[in-house]
């Protein structure tokens, strides 16, 4: 049987309370601790039954938290602490992948005041947030720029849906927000009225670099567990370890999750340096959502019939793999990412510049 909405919410907040005190959520706001931060979002993942709460804490703390600190917004240590549940809202029904094709819009009055209109889609956390950071065209002059506005639940003209039924990640509360003349004061402009596409492509880089860890603890989990089952159980009288099939298996998921891995330690890396590489997070976060999904039914396949057993929640992780490779992007998304990245350090190349990616180096030695 499901959680309540009421269950899921009351479990979520007081991990998020849990975490902010014991400082996991400050760790991977600061890109100082940042890397601190993923092990404890590696190593919490691993005792975890889901994974889907790991979704909400990287859209609060991964995610809102660096914004909201990048804006000297009040909200930013309440976040920060737990005590703040915050969604960033960018997705839209008819824009998809293709976020700069938004339609809701920040109107400038005379004054100074904002008026937003529009609707977000598939937005993590949007049920229960305290606050939202909402991506929007401005709509005052020509220019259309992207900018960003801090929106609450409460203000006059938001509706927010309730969670989406998801075939995953059911622990992390994703739905559907409108907002009809929301009239704003102008401090809730997040930056300056053109931060909002350097702030964009913030809110990209951290969620594709995190959202490697949680499945990296998991996957960590199940091999282990594979290993376990294959040394106690027999099939035709000999030791399962023992056939090559079941090895492959193993080794296999072992060697993708090493790779993935690797990615996920450069990308925050890279981040740490200041000096971030967007091609390498998307990298990260496309291979681990993959190598997650390979090791989950790895994981099923070893077991066999007990691998079927809903107490062993193979097929739990399962579904959330299949919501990883969606969120935060598809496979397509981030390949279109590497591949302009891949063009630009090729123009480079030609002018005689160093071509780190190409040559697979890391930004720490650039």
């Amino acid at each position: 049987m499901s959680a309540t909405p009421s269950t899921v919410e009351a479990e979520l907040r007081a991990r998020f309370r849990q975490w902010g005190r014991d400082g996991t959520f400050a760790s991977l706001g600061d890109p100082a601790t940042l890397a601190d931060g993923c092990e404890r979002l590696r190593r919490l993942a691993y005792e975890a039954d889901t994974l889907g709460i790991f979704l909400s804490v990287i859209a609060t703390a991964g995610l809102a938290l660096p914004i909201l600190a990048h804006a000297e917004s009040p909200l930013a240590e309440q976040v920060r602490s737990g005590d703040a549940v915050a969604a960033v809202a960018i997705t839209e029904r008819g824009a998809g992948s293709d976020v700069l094709a938004m339609a809701s819009t920040v109107t400038t009055g005379a004054d100074g005041s904002l008026r937003l209109d529009g609707g977000k889609w598939h937005v993590t956390n949007a049920p229960l947030a305290d606050a939202i950071v909402v991506f929007a065209v401005d709509a005052t002059t020509e220019d259309r720029f992207v900018t960003a506005v801090l929106v609450r639940p409460d203000d006059p003209g938001v509706r927010r849906g309730p969670a989406l039924d998801l075939i995953g990640c059911h622990g992390s509360p994703t739905g559907e927000l409108w907002f009809d003349d929301v009239r704003l004061p102008s401090e809730r402009r997040l930056g300056r009225p053109t931060d909002g596409k350097a702030l964009l492509d913030l809110a990209f880089l951290r969620e594709r670099a995190l959202a490697p860890w949680p499945l990296l603890g998991k996957m960590e989990r199940v091999l282990g567990e594979c290993l376990d089952h294959v040394e106690r159980r027999e099939q035709f009288q000999k030791a399962l370890h023992e056939f090559q099939y079941v090895q492959e298996k193993i080794v296999s998921g072992f060697d993708r999750m090493l790779h993935a891995r690797h990615l996920a330690e450069r990308a925050i890396a890279a981040i740490a340096a200041g000096r971030p590489e967007p091609a390498i997070a998307s990298l990260a976060k496309a291979t681990a959502a993959d190598a997650a999904l390979h090791v989950f039914q790895a994981g099923i396949e070893v077991h066999g019939s007990y691998g079927v057993q809903a107490d062993r929640r193979y097929g739990d992780f399962v579904q959330d793999a299949l919501c990883a490779q969606i969120a935060g992007g598809t496979r397509e998304t981030h390949k279109k990412v590497v591949f302009g990245a891949l063009r630009l350090e090729r123009v480079r190349a030609r002018k005689g510049r160093p071509s780190p990616l190409l040559r697979g180096e890391n930004g720490r030695d650039r």
